[in-house]
């Protein structure tokens, strides 16, 4: 006989109610709709490569059971090995899906010692989409400068060896959404805030269009935020300052043009999963899109430099507001960015700082940990 050996998580006990609301709004005819369903198995995959390999065949497979439980084994947490039934290959998109509708920072703790137990013993869980949705989610919650530290410490991504270029897309775009609400002007605190997302992964500088757009968000926010500061008389830049930045978004604006190739697919194929596939292209989408929106916010003297940028993801943009509209979704992930993200406020005293250049960081805010301090780039 097989057991399901299974105790309430204390995030499912303190979130009981906010959990009870998302099953009425859902909807669960049977099992399979549970809203743990997918957590579950995440973690029971997890422990099934946690275990070595002789504990394998006894702990799933049946005609092993008596024998197992005569064992009175435990595991390296002290918890009793018994029967369980295989987990099988988790979802992806069913894990994200869970991610994204987590309504509490508690369900996201619980998320993250998944995490930290998958980085040890089945990093294939741990995808760049999967990662990106934890980053989108902590944002919401006022948590991702912490969450982004976390994420910098976990040993496979100071080797270099597993995070990439989606990850670092998603942070710069969370950075210039940062950078909106907070009406950033310091063209250090982006170096600051982006020089890790580069540091253990050095390859992945200039490997991808979406990496020079998301820059391109960034500094064109920093463009607007200044010329904002101007108009009220709360700060002046000087010319050096301006030409600095300037330069900098020519620089990527290049590249950007450099690199990018236009998304290939059929309107007609996509509008027959108009939803699914307006999901598909949500991370290019929301890189994109507030490029797009940026420039429309600049001066109309400054606009015309990008106008091959906007022939050139105009038509890519249209075509996923089309499926949007088409699947009766929800509003994009840039929309659900925009609007729930909180970020810290940005004091007088965070200025000064930013003056002194790149010198180390406070822990918590997606910078050197104590740890990390004194390395070089």
């Amino acid at each position: 006989m097989f057991i399901k050996n299974r105790l309430l998580r204390s995030s499912q006990l303190r979130t009981f109610s906010s959990c009870a609301k998302r099953l009425l709004e859902q909807g669960t005819n049977n099992s399979e709709n549970s809203v743990y369903q997918i957590k579950d198995q995440v973690d029971d995959y997890i422990y099934r490569k946690s275990l070595g390999k002789k504990w394998i065949p006894l702990v799933y497979r049946q005609k092993n059971a008596d024998r197992l439980i005569s064992m009175n084994a435990a595991d390296s947490e002290g918890r009793p090995i018994v029967p369980r039934s295989p987990p099988g290959v988790p979802s992806e998109v069913k894990f994200i899906n869970f991610i994204n509708n987590i309504l509490v920072e508690g369900e996201l703790e619980d998320v993250e010692k998944t995490f930290d137990k998958a980085e040890k013993k089945a990093l294939e869980i741990l995808t760049p989409a999967v990662i990106n949705a934890f980053l989108y989610k902590s944002a919401e919650f006022g948590v991702f400068g912490p969450k982004l530290s976390w994420l910098y410490g976990l040993l496979n991504y100071k080797k270099e060896n597993h995070f990439g270029p989606r990850n670092i897309e998603a942070i710069i775009l969370l950075r210039a959404i940062e950078a909106r609400q907070c009406k950033i002007t310091s063209m250090n605190w982006v170096y600051r805030r982006l020089r890790h997302a580069f540091k253990h992964n050095k390859q992945a500088v200039s490997d991808t269009a979406l990496i020079t757009a998301a820059n391109l968000d960034i500094y064109t926010q920093l463009q607007i935020n200044r010329f904002e500061a101007e108009a009220s008389g709360k700060q002046k830049f000087l010319p050096i300052e301006k030409a600095i930045l300037t330069k900098k978004i020519s620089k990527f604006l290049g590249l950007f043009e450099a690199k990018f190739k236009a998304y290939k697919y059929s309107e007609d194929e996509e509008m027959k999963q108009p939803a699914a596939n307006f999901n598909r292209w949500q991370h290019a989408y929301s890189i994109l899109k507030l490029l797009q929106m940026n420039i429309e916010m600049l001066p109309a003297e400054l606009q015309p430099q990008f106008k091959q940028t906007l022939d050139f993801i105009n038509p890519f943009l249209s075509h996923v507001e089309k499926l949007g509209s088409a699947g009766k979704t929800n509003g994009s992930l840039l929309d659900r960015l925009i609007t729930r993200s909180t970020f810290p406020k940005y004091e007088k005293k965070d200025a000064k700082e930013e003056k002194k250049g790149e010198q180390g960081g406070e822990k918590g805010d997606g910078e050197e940990t104590e740890g990390e301090k004194g390395e070089k780039e």
